[in-house]
């Protein structure tokens, strides 16, 4: 919780201080940002910490669905950061596999914009630049399934259809939205080919 959090950090600072570090507001507010974002993660990945260690000596064994794994890759992908694999990936079955295969192969993008930061708890709205065009990703971060709608107009991307980054499906856009039931932890990513100049300007 918050207070306890809070609480130790005062402590660490405190000790900190009789070392003569630097320390100020933004560190402190980066530490309760972190905590944040682990709590977001709990509603992707099922931890069982009281489970058996497995043979291989892990700690935890975890779980998640076919949606809940895409959302996860999803923002990996909008991050614009590198991916590393250190897992066996002999483990996965084909599904898996291709899930990996598109989030390594995918032309890096910049690094995505959230573009609902100070209207949504957690960023559920995102914009990825890359060379061929634009990447959207929508996340349904609740715990029930909802339809999730995007107006491309607003930052100034004119297509009519998009491509599922998962699927390849595509993505058909009517008069500049388009939208998609997404069920509890699913989202949607989606790219765009680029036509003229678009300005991404969180709302």
């Amino acid at each position: 919780d918050i207070e306890s959090i809070n609480a130790t950090l005062v402590q660490f600072f405190g000790e900190l201080k009789k070392t003569g570090a630097e320390f100020g507001y933004r560190s402190a507010t980066e530490i309760l940002r972190l905590m944040n974002q682990l709590t977001v993660l709990k509603c992707l990945v099922f931890v069982k910490p009281k489970a058996p260690k497995a043979p291989a000596g892990d700690f935890v064994l975890a779980t998640m669905n076919r949606q809940e794994a895409r959302t996860l890759l999803g923002l990996v992908v909008i991050s614009g950061g590198a991916v590393n694999l250190s897992d066996d990936l002999t483990k996965l079955n084909a599904e898996g596999l291709d899930l990996v295969r598109r989030t390594v192969a995918g032309p890096r993008g910049a690094a995505g914009v959230p573009l609902d930061l100070f209207r949504s708890p957690r960023p559920a709205q995102w914009l990825q630049r890359t060379s061929a065009g634009w990447r959207v990703l929508l996340v349904n971060w609740s715990d029930e399934p909802r339809e999730i709608t995007f107006d491309l107009r607003a930052f100034g991307i004119d297509a009519e259809r998009g491509r599922d980054f998962w699927t390849d499906a595509v993505v058909k856009v009517r008069d500049g939205v388009f939208s998609r039931p997404l069920p509890s932890h699913a989202s949607l990513l989606v790219e765009f080919p680029r036509h003229g100049t678009t300005t991404i300007n969180a709302r």
